[in-house]
């Protein structure tokens, strides 16, 4: 089956994406990680609107986000799992839009990818990727912290009770 290379593709690897991210994103890649899954967004317009180009990796400790500059180059966001807070997916007629908010140094960011629909099942599965990491590392955090029992432990009995 040939896919249409004008919307949203899952890649084998960060190799098989346009030479500028290729570069770009393995720069931010530790040589241990690896990919889990990798979605290339090639640039696409819907009226006026022009959408750039992007490519979301997915790893084992966390996501890179790839995204095409006004003047052509590519600017890199990165996160850890641990450090990712919010996800969003916008569904609206023909593009999509997924918003990732994280925190870094003390300061919260937004990463936003947006794409074509047609392919949405594939954004649709690495949000369920990153919810899974996320909550995987979560929980060996709470478990190597000693869990809500290691929280609460100092707290008055009125608060233990209650929780």
């Amino acid at each position: 089956m040939e896919t249409n290379l004008s919307y949203p593709r899952k890649l084998e690897s960060i190799s098989e994406a346009p030479e500028q991210f290729s570069e770009a994103v393995k720069s931010h890649l530790p040589a241990t990680d690896i990919s889990r899954l990798v979605l290339y967004a090639p640039p696409s317009s819907v009226g006026d609107e022009v959408t750039p180009a992007t490519v979301l990796v997915i790893t084992d400790v966390g996501w890179v986000l790839g995204s095409e500059n006004a003047d052509g180059g590519i600017s890199v966001e990165q996160c850890r799992f641990s450090d990712t807070l919010f996800l969003e997916l916008t569904s609206i007629v023909l593009w999509g839009q997924l918003k990732i908010d994280y925190a870094s140094a003390g300061t919260s960011y937004s990463a936003v990818t947006r794409f074509s629909t047609v392919e949405e099942r594939l954004y649709r599965e690495a949000i369920d990727l990153l919810l899974d990491s996320i909550e995987r590392t979560h929980a060996s955090l709470g478990k190597k912290d000693g869990g809500v029992e290691g929280i609460v432990k100092d707290w008055p009995l009125k608060f233990q009770s209650e929780r």
